[in-house]
């Protein structure tokens, strides 16, 4: 499966820090580089359960798609993705509901994500 995955990225977790003052405030911390995956931003509407974006007047749809990876991969709902290799370089997506787990003959082949891009300010 790994020749399949042809971009790397760094996986990036919401934390809590909490200022002097006592204000939360989120922040983005790197939980994995390099990890391996392969993103389709055109077969979401394949995946079963499937809903389209409401597109509004004046703004750009959302950019939505799946994300597949490694069974062993610590990925969580929430998580941010920055692509840092691969055709899709310098993008990030937010990670979205739970993974669908596909299964080979006797155990898991890979997992697959359904993905929204994200502004690249998550720091």
């Amino acid at each position: 499966m790994d020749h399949l995955l042809s971009s790397r990225a760094t996986v990036l977790r919401a934390t809590t820090i909490f200022s002097a003052g006592g204000i939360p405030t989120r922040a983005w911390t790197e939980v994995y580089t390099g990890v391996k995956l392969r993103l389709d931003l055109h077969a979401k509407a394949l995946m079963t359960g499937a809903e389209r974006s409401i597109v509004e007047a004046g703004t750009k749809p959302d950019l939505v798609g799946i994300c597949f990876m490694n069974p062993n991969t610590d990925v969580s709902t929430g998580d941010r993705i920055r692509i840092t290799s691969g055709p899709h370089e310098g993008r990030t997506f937010s990670v979205e509901d739970t993974p669908a787990q596909t299964v080979g003959y006797a155990t898991v082949h890979h997992l697959e994500w359904a993905i929204t891009e994200v502004s690249n300010n998550v720091t």
